[in-house]
């Protein structure tokens, strides 16, 4: 209990980078022993949402333009092999149309994310590896934390460093450097204005 809202508070940024966590005050908050606390303390760790440093404690972990430049081609890797096993259907693919269209329309930023995360999670629905999927949620709520901040920070600082990790520059450098194959390898840049 206290581990989901925990990590739903850090990912939506309710909890900025930085914020300080006391175990003891979050398990009294949430309503559950000390023991379990520190536990989902230390799997948020693990989930790379959290720090955890000796004689300082836990807290939120910072946002950086390198975790995002590692992030994305991880999820790109691992959506491709999730389409793989199996190929999507006919109406998954209808879906993914509709939602497209959708979210070309959309001019609320908090509807054109949410169409993007239901476009996504539509895209691998049919992938039957349960690892494959777990991995790849555990990836995305590390993401959600960049794309929450991007979307609606109002932090300055954020958004200019956010906003260099997003550039097309950008992208197009992380992709070049994804293994060089793909459609920048063929000739043929998706990213190109």
């Amino acid at each position: 209990r206290g581990r989901g809202a925990l990590q739903e508070r850090i990912v939506s940024g309710a909890l900025p980078p930085g914020t300080t966590i006391v175990p003891a005050e979050a398990a009294r908050e949430f309503e559950v022993s000390a023991s379990p606390m520190r536990e989902a303390l230390i799997e948020l760790v693990r989930d790379g949402l959290l720090d955890n440093r000796a004689n300082y404690g836990f807290t939120v972990r910072p946002l950086s333009v390198a975790e995002v430049m590692e992030l994305y081609p991880l999820v790109w890797t691992l959506e491709t092999l999730a389409i793989r096993t199996p190929v999507p259907g006919a109406d998954t693919l209808r879906q993914l149309e509709r939602l497209n269209g959708q979210f070309a329309k959309a001019t609320d930023p908090s509807r054109a994310y949410a169409l993007d995360l239901e476009w996504h999670d539509t895209l691998i629905r049919e992938n039957t590896n349960r690892t494959l999927g777990e991995t790849l949620a555990s990836l995305k709520r590390r993401i959600r934390r960049y794309e929450t901040a991007y979307t609606f920070s109002s932090n300055s600082e954020d958004q200019t460093m956010l906003g260099a990790a997003f550039s097309m520059p950008a992208l197009r450098a992380a992709l070049a450097g994804f293994g060089g194959s793909g459609c920048l390898a063929s000739g043929s840049d998706p990213l190109a204005a």
